[in-house]
């Protein structure tokens, strides 16, 4: 089978979402959505099933090298850092989005001793998803804008 990625970036942040789900929540639909992203990407990914719904994330596997990142202060007011666990000078793209999927930021970004600073400006209070994609991984965190 020929990899395609024909998807928007919404239908793309929408896949990670439904794959970084609680498959005993959601059920069936989880891993088939793994399932897309596997055969989209041809990357194995890691999942952790731990269903704590405190935003998560998954580590695409490539080679021996995984990252995973973590994002401070949740809830904040638009501005936030985000930090690698695995340090790395390679651009990253950051993209944020609303509960309807629009596109709020994006932006490539290196990582400066594994951090980075965030600013959204202006923005309406709500609940929110980055999405982050280097060259071995496609993390999604969840956040709340107060």
């Amino acid at each position: 089978i020929e990899k395609h990625n024909n998807l928007s970036s919404t239908d793309s942040t929408n896949l990670v979402l439904l794959a970084n789900a609680c498959p005993l929540n959601d059920g069936a639909i989880v891993y088939s959505a793994r399932a897309l992203l596997r055969d989209i990407t041809g990357r194995l990914i890691v999942y952790s099933d731990a269903c704590s719904g405190s935003g998560g994330s998954a580590r695409m596997l490539k080679g021996e090298t995984t990252q995973s990142y973590t994002l401070l202060p949740n809830p904040n007011h638009g501005q936030f850092e985000l930090r690698q666990m695995v340090l790395s000078e390679n651009p990253v793209q950051v993209e944020v989005t609303d509960v309807l999927g629009r596109n709020i930021y994006r932006k490539l970004t290196v990582f400066q001793n594994g951090g980075t600073q965030i600013y959204l400006g202006d923005i309406v209070p709500g609940l929110y998803c980055i999405t982050l994609l280097d060259e071995t991984t496609i993390s999604t965190l969840k956040f709340v804008v107060q």
